[in-house]
């Protein structure tokens, strides 16, 4: 229920079942369920700007996540998996606090992860925060290489929301490498269909 709060823009509640939600799991008794209460907190953390709080949140899921034990929560959650997840946007936050080598390091983590576990969504995911990575650093031609790939995973498997976010990130590559009409169209189509 919170990442379908923290997904229709609505991060107050979010936040709200994250918070309730922390104090009833023992890490040591129950280390999935307290990765999913770490993924509540670093995804909407983020997107609310507390980047540091979205940080220390994905990094403590690093360390309790262990893919062999973990993995089944992508089919119990979210859709994706949380080691692939808590790596981009520990990325992410890293390259925001002015962390770029730990930020580029955990983007690629996080690449390394999906391809080890073979899941699409999760694959997807990795090139997204790989493309958004590169959009921070202002290297358009890598950012738009990395949301090709997204877009070519996301429409094969049907993945509606992940194919508007990548399609923003195509548009924005092409805008910055000089295709500005056309960027521009593409970024505002994504933004229309995401919203949908």
């Amino acid at each position: 229920r919170a990442q379908y709060y923290m997904l229709s823009g609505k991060p107050a509640p979010a936040q709200e079942l994250a918070s309730r939600w922390a104090g009833l799991v023992n890490a040591q008794a129950d280390p999935g369920r307290a990765i999913e209460i770490q993924h509540m907190f670093w995804t909407n953390n983020f997107f609310l700007g507390e980047t540091a709080a979205a940080y220390d949140h994905a990094e403590r899921a690093i360390g309790l996540y262990d893919p062999d034990r973990d993995h089944y929560l992508t089919y119990k959650y979210s859709g994706h998996d949380p080691g692939v997840c808590c790596r981009c946007f520990a990325g992410l936050s890293a390259w925001l606090a002015g962390e770029p080598d730990e930020a580029r390091l955990r983007c690629q983590d996080a690449m390394g992860l999906a391809e080890r576990l073979e899941h699409p969504m999760s694959m997807a995911l990795a090139y997204w925060g790989t493309s958004y990575l590169h959009m921070f650093a202002g290297n358009p031609e890598a950012a738009l290489r990395a949301a090709e790939s997204e877009l070519q995973i996301a429409e094969k498997f049907q993945l509606p929301l992940i194919v508007g976010q990548a399609a923003f990130q195509v548009g924005w590559g092409q805008f910055r490498l000089g295709e500005r009409e056309a960027g521009l169209r593409g970024m505002e189509e994504a933004i229309s269909a995401i919203r949908r």
